[in-house]
């Protein structure tokens, strides 16, 4: 298992509530939807139940023209294939899998004693899914994964009136709402990622917005999301992708947020 950063901001206690990393590859040749039964197989002991959903677009983060967050290019001829959802018995993680698609989700759930289990672990478990898939294409057809976008999300979810903080602004630094404060709120920003020679790799997108939970109590949702091609294709080279963007996102969240929502949070460095 890789170790954490140093550097990184870390909390006892997050308001972490979903954490996803995938990634989208060609499709092998040889693949069929019948043979996603068998995707099933690999998984199956510890994902014992199946959901079926419709198929995500290919999505391909692309630089130079400021049209929009990402661009879905649709470059696949016959019908779609449906997405398929493997899930745990105790429903906190699921792997999402469709012809041209792997990802892993870990969701938070109301028991207070399954805490947030930290990246390594979903990293860890998201590299021997990747491998299990590509040892399947490989039987199939000598084809190994070609990875052509990566993707993590960290979804931070929270009440915001908690530890006698009763507004937005005062967990989230850019804002200021005085002398009112508005009954709801949303926006969606996004920066890009350069590498060390100045050339776009990645892009990150944070959206936030307010709403109310099951008790009605009023909530905000804080979404980070970084997205890119890795360097190669290969497995290796697109979990490195993954653990750059899991760095951006803590930092970054870390940057927007302010000391008292870390207080709440119990940061420890």
């Amino acid at each position: 298992m890789i170790s954490r950063p140093k550097y990184l901001a870390e909390f006892n206690k997050p308001p972490i509530n979903e954490v996803v990393l995938g990634a989208q590859f060609s499709i092998p040749s040889s693949y069929n939807q019948i043979y996603a039964y068998k995707i099933w197989e690999l998984f199956k002991d510890d994902f014992p139940s199946v959901e079926i959903h419709s198929p995500l677009e290919p999505t391909f983060e692309t630089f130079g023209f400021p049209i929009s967050q990402k661009v879905g290019i649709n470059v696949l001829s016959g019908g779609r294939h449906d997405r398929f959802w493997f899930i745990s018995d105790d429903s906190r993680e699921l792997i999402q899998f469709q012809e041209d698609r792997l990802l892993h989700n870990w969701r938070k759930d109301p028991d207070p004693n399954h805490t947030y289990p930290r990246y390594e672990y979903i990293r860890e478990k998201f590299e021997a899914e990747l491998s299990r898939v590509e040892d399947f294409f490989v039987s199939l057809d000598q084809q190994h994964l070609m990875c052509n976008q990566a993707e993590i999300t960290y979804i931070n979810i929270f009440k915001i009136q908690d530890s006698g903080l009763c507004r937005l602004d005062e967990w989230v630094r850019f804002l200021d709402f005085s002398p009112f404060s508005p009954d709801d709120y949303s926006s969606w920003w996004s920066d890009t990622i350069l590498d060390e020679d100045e050339n776009p790799i990645a892009r990150l997108s944070c959206e936030m917005k307010t709403g109310y939970n099951q008790e009605r109590e009023k909530i905000a949702n804080i979404s980070l999301t970084v997205r890119g091609k890795p360097h190669s294709g290969n497995i290796s080279s697109t979990l490195d992708f993954l653990d750059m963007g899991r760095e951006i996102i803590v930092d970054r969240f870390s940057k927007i947020t302010t000391e008292k929502a870390h207080n709440v949070w119990e940061r420890v460095k």
